[in-house]
């Protein structure tokens, strides 16, 4: 199916989107922290470094923040390692 077809059975189906919040053709696009494209997903050097780089937290707000970046990654590690094993080629 082409990109014409699939617009045409959205309208047909009275979805519209909005062309501000979708993008096509891409060949990596970040989605809620990590990187994901052809080979699957991976991290950003920004937010890699963000993670090496991080201050030991002296607030709760810090601590919040930094559990929040820790969070996204052990998300993404659970992702991928349930990807690998139920999807091996």
């Amino acid at each position: 199916m082409n990109f014409e077809n699939f617009f045409i059975c959205l309208s047909n189906w009275r979805i519209y989107l909005n062309p501000k919040k979708y993008s096509f053709g891409l060949v990596t696009i970040e989605y809620t922290g990590p990187l994901v494209d052809k080979e699957g997903l991976t991290f950003s050097k920004k937010n890699i470094e963000q993670v090496i780089n991080f201050i030991q937290p002296t607030t709760q707000k810090k601590l919040r923040s930094f559990l929040g970046l820790a969070t996204t990654f052990e998300i993404t590690f659970e992702i991928i390692h349930f990807l690998r094993d139920h999807y091996k080629n």
